[in-house]
């Protein structure tokens, strides 16, 4: 039987079977226990917060060290700094084993993570134009890592709209999943997007008004499989035991019928998409219109997932 310390273990890293984390819980699992193998209060690590400006009280570090507490970019910069401070043990907060989760579709392995995080660390320029690569090592802290923040830039406009414009793109192909077709859900619409589409894909698209990924998704809302995999299983059902030339005229009508029925169901689906492409491409024209939506979107994807539990 495993002991405490080893269940305390499991639970603090991630490994192939456990399920994505937020960063804040990992954080604050790894937080507490070294708080408590130290010996120190929460206030203790409060005050700690405290010297380098931020606003913590000893139900800060409760709350995130419980996990119900969000942890913002900056406060996971100065982490480290805050534990040396109060005379923690700075191991590694995120291990490469770690699950993170970014959002709803994707997680990132801790070591890639990290990379992730002090990639965008190098790219800012705080000092004389040059990224510094030097030993940033705990030892000479704060002041050869912690800069001023009349010394901070902010990031460049153009890039902060393209990446905006990238997530409300993301976000359009899995919330199709909870508006237009709410029995695939976001996650299996926003993988179906990413599907190769066939050349009957194709066809029915141009025969329909829509595109080859809309008749993807369509056809597993409706069918629960692609329109090639349904228009196969009619054909030999009806052409079952007859010669190949007769399957081939039975794929035919089968294809036309498919048709008939994907049309209409684009006919009803269509004014919503369009409503969405609208609203998406409004948000789209700014950073604060982009984030507003995003946030919307989070509220109607959390009510989406609280109906469906209640009533699934």
């Amino acid at each position: 039987m495993a002991s405490n310390g080893e269940q305390a273990d499991a639970t603090a890293s991630g490994g192939a079977d456990a399920s994505p984390r937020r960063v804040s819980e990992i954080v604050g699992e790894r937080l507490r226990r070294a708080r408590e193998e130290s010996g120190l209060r929460q206030s203790d690590l409060a005050e700690a917060a405290q010297r380098f400006g931020l606003k913590w009280g000893r139900s800060s570090v409760a709350s995130l060290e419980a996990g119900t507490r969000n942890l913002s970019i900056e406060e996971l910069a100065l982490m480290p700094f805050v534990m040396a401070s109060a005379g923690l043990v700075t191991t590694e907060l995120i291990q490469d084993d770690d699950k993170v989760h970014l959002t709803e579709l994707q997680f990132a392995w801790g070591y890639d993570f990290r990379r992730l995080f002090l990639a965008h660390a190098e790219r800012m320029d705080l000092k004389h134009g040059e990224v510094v690569r030097e030993d940033r090592s705990l030892s000479r802290f704060p002041e050869e890592i912690l800069q001023k923040k009349e010394t901070q830039r902010l990031a460049d406009p153009l890039e902060r709209i393209s990446s905006a414009r990238a997530t409300l793109n993301q976000l359009f192909k899995a919330d199709v999943g909870v508006r237009v077709w709410p029995k695939l859900g976001r996650l299996k619409a926003a993988q179906l997007y990413r599907e190769p589409w066939t050349e009957l894909d194709k066809k029915i698209a141009d025969r329909i008004g829509a595109t080859p990924s809309q008749v993807v998704l369509m056809a597993h809302a409706l069918y629960g499989r692609s329109a090639s995999e349904e228009r196969d299983g009619r054909s030999e059902e009806r052409a079952s035991g007859r010669d190949r030339r007769t399957l081939q005229s039975v794929r035919g009508h089968v294809a036309r019928d498919l048709v008939r029925e994907l049309q209409k169901e684009w006919e009803g689906k269509v004014g919503v998409i369009e409503r969405m492409k609208e609203e998406y491409g409004g948000a789209s024209k700014s950073v604060q219109d982009a984030e507003r939506l995003i946030d919307v979107i989070a509220r109607r994807w959390k009510a989406h997932d609280a109906d469906a539990e209640k009533f699934g």
